[in-house]
């Protein structure tokens, strides 16, 4: 039986030549997958550097810790307009994952600043 939260937060597919995302290398599944399912952009804000993505409506990025990060726990907030997202190494509030990646839909790694609007601030 599957639980309604492996429904709308399904694991990344595994491919045993990339490492497991579809490109980017990393070795764990564990990834937060992030949906606009509203009508203007939404701003993905990753801490703890303040990295900015923006999800048009209908986007789906997958945010990602670092190679080796044992047990990524993630904790998101909206606000606004926009998902703030930490994300700690078993879930230990000392313990920051600073080395995320964010990939689109399929598995490509995005630049930081993507998709930003013209004008608009993440604030």
């Amino acid at each position: 039986m599957t639980s309604l939260f492996g429904e709308l937060f399904p694991r990344l597919p595994q491919d045993s030549g990339t490492g497991g995302h579809g490109g980017t290398g990393a070795e764990s599944v564990n990834g937060l997958p992030v949906r606009n399912g509203g009508d203007g952009f939404l701003c993905l804000f990753l801490e703890p550097y303040g990295d900015v993505f923006w999800l048009k409506p209908g986007d789906e990025f997958t945010v990602l810790p670092g190679e080796g990060v044992p047990d990524p726990q993630f904790t998101v907030e909206m606000v606004k307009h926009r998902l703030i997202v930490w994300v700690f190494e078993g879930g230990d509030p000392a313990k920051v994952v600073v080395g995320c990646t964010v990939v689109d839909s399929g598995g490509n790694e995005l630049p930081e600043g993507h998709q930003w609007p013209d004008g608009r601030s993440p604030y």
